[in-house]
């Protein structure tokens, strides 16, 4: 019967541990109301803690799919540039050296 008595004294410990987190006491004072010892408090949480499975730290979530984002670049003089959904880092900057190129020669005075 070793194994049910070492079952139920980790119950009790178990009920302790819980009692003592909800009580608001410390656990100096909770020990002492209970009449049990600190080190046995701290020996059972301690124990207790390792073994209980971690609760998981992400949960699936199922999303509807999104419907296609248009991307758009607008120009301060109030032109827009729809790009496409897959540009690469090359080609957005060829872009906007083309762009940067085209307001430059149309800002320069005619002769």
């Amino acid at each position: 019967m070793p194994n049910s008595t070492a079952s139920s004294r980790r119950k009790i410990w178990e009920s302790r541990i819980q009692l003592q987190r909800h009580s608001g006491l410390t656990i100096a004072k909770f020990c002492a109301d209970e009449g049990c010892g600190q080190a046995s408090f701290y020996h059972w949480k301690r124990k207790l803690s390792k073994q209980q499975t971690p609760e998981p730290k992400f949960v699936a979530v199922s999303l509807p799919p999104c419907p296609t984002q248009r991307n758009s670049l607008t120009l301060p003089g109030g032109a827009t540039i729809e790009l496409a959904d897959q540009l690469d880092k090359q080609q957005l900057t060829d872009l906007i050296a083309a762009v940067v190129e085209a307001t430059t020669r149309a800002a320069e005075p005619r002769s």
